[in-house]
């Protein structure tokens, strides 16, 4: 999954985050449904490890899907 555009930005360099989404939705505290576990700096390996990811936990209450973004580096 991707949301950002799969073309390289002018400015930044892709990464692509491996977020977990917990499929039971926590009401009191709905941010906790979302982590990111890990960056990876190649889509090939991202998709890779969801699907190690998704295939060793398949039995657990939550899921792992990839996003591309920006690293934005030395800015405050």
């Amino acid at each position: 999954m991707q949301c950002a555009p799969d073309q390289p930005h002018s400015k930044y360099r892709q990464v692509y985050p491996i977020i977990r989404m917990d499929k039971l939705v926590n009401e009191a505290c709905p941010a906790n449904t979302l982590s990111v576990v890990k960056v990876l700096t190649s889509q090939a390996a991202a998709e890779s490890e969801v699907s190690r990811l998704n295939t060793i936990n398949a039995d657990k209450s939550y899921a792992y899907i990839w996003e591309t973004s920006r690293l934005v580096e030395g800015e405050e």
